[in-house]
């Protein structure tokens, strides 16, 4: 009920907002948001398991990235839409092939109880 009456208000808002919120600003806002991820995702460049290739992070990310900018660029309709969902499950196979992609199950562990 409470998402259901904020979007209500948000909607009767949302020409206020726009105002606030023009182009400019939402670009600065972006170019920023940028600025601050990259630092990280050249940190994630190194951070890869010893035994793995050296060039195992950096494929990775160019098969993601020429992925999602090809289909981007190159296709319409559905193929543009489901783009990004495309090129994350291409660099994520390209790092199973590496062998430097953790799965869910290598990372969460369940409690065990202290009668074992």
């Amino acid at each position: 009920m409470t998402s259901g009456f904020f979007q209500i208000v948000l909607s009767m808002k949302l020409s206020f907002i726009r105002r606030l919120v023009t182009p400019a600003m939402s670009g600065a806002v972006l170019l920023l948001l940028v600025i601050t991820v990259v630092p990280v995702i050249f940190a994630g460049l190194t951070d890869v398991p010893d035994d793995a290739h050296a060039a195992a992070a950096p494929v990775c990310i160019l098969v993601t990235f020429m992925l999602i900018m090809g289909l981007q660029l190159r296709c319409s309709g559905v193929w543009r839409v489901w783009s990004a969902l495309i090129g994350i499950v291409a660099g994520s196979v390209a790092g199973v092939a590496f062998g430097i992609y953790v799965t869910l199950v290598q990372c969460v562990t369940l409690p065990q109880p202290d009668c074992l």
